[in-house]
Formats: C-alpha cells, sequence, structure tokens
C-alpha cells in the first residue's frame, strides 16, 4: 500500500536564513590554521564556545541597567532599591581572557594553511636579508 499525497497540494517548507554565531564563524577562520591533533580540536571548540556564551553575556549586559526597582517601606518613609547582576560583567571577563588565552595558544607558531611558506615574511625577515646582502657584499 503507497500513500499519496492528494492532486494540487504543495507541501511548502520556508526557508529559514541561519545567521552563523560567533563561534562558528570563529571556527571557520580557525581551521584554515590546520590540521589539528584531537588536543588542539578539542581547544578550538571551547574557544568557539566561549565566544557563543560571551555573546549571550553580552545580552544580558546590554538589558541590565537596572534588572528591577521596588520600593521598601520603612518606619515613615520609602526607600527605592534598584537590584542588578555584577557579576555577569565579571565573568564575561573572565570568559574573555579565556578566550584570548585559547586563540593565542591554537595560533602559536601557525600560519594559514592558504598562505604560501616562501615570501610574504616580517619586517624582522627583510632586515635580516638586508644585513645578509651588506656583509656578502
Amino acid at each position: 500500500m503507497t500513500s499519496k499525497k492528494p492532486a494540487g497540494r504543495r507541501s511548502t517548507v520556508k526557508a529559514v536564513e541561519i545567521i552563523p554565531t560567533r563561534g562558528q564563524k570563529l571556527y571557520e577562520a580557525m581551521i584554515a590554521y590546520g590540521p589539528w591533533d584531537e588536543s588542539q580540536r578539542v581547544l578550538l571548540e571551547e574557544a568557539c564556545r566561549i565566544a557563543d556564551r560571551l555573546d549571550k553575556l553580552d545580552a544580558q549586559l546590554e538589558t541590565q541597567s537596572a534588572w528591577f526597582n521596588f520600593s521598601v517601606d520603612l518606619d515613615g518613609g520609602y526607600a527605592e532599591v534598584t537590584v542588578t547582576c555584577d557579576r555577569v560583567l565579571s565573568e564575561a571577563r573572565l570568559q574573555a581572557v579565556a578566550l584570548k588565552s585559547i586563540v593565542a595558544e591554537l595560533r602559536q607558531g601557525r600560519k594559514p594553511a592558504s598562505v604560501p611558506t616562501k615570501g610574504g615574511g616580517s619586517v624582522g625577515d627583510l632586515r635580516s636579508a638586508a644585513r645578509r646582502k651588506q656583509a656578502s657584499g
């Protein structure tokens, strides 16, 4: 027995635009510096998670000016109380430092796979070449 769709009916699926997260963008940018061994890939994945976590923390910070306000009835008067989430900012700073450290460790001594190994050296390389040329003649 086969099931058929009724004639004249089409299934419609809306295309959803997927916006890459900063973690996905970081992964795509860093993968050019590969190949990666398993321990480096774990670090790269953690860096990507941290990048996404930072975006979530930043969203909280943007809306946090005052988490909520309320008044307290005191003897003969009122006091205004404002509650904020100060730990979010310190956590965001800690996560940013961790991300910077991991990315620096991953990039240390690596060049993008698409960059040719000859030519395009640093200024120090140019100075060394000029000194060698002067010394030889």
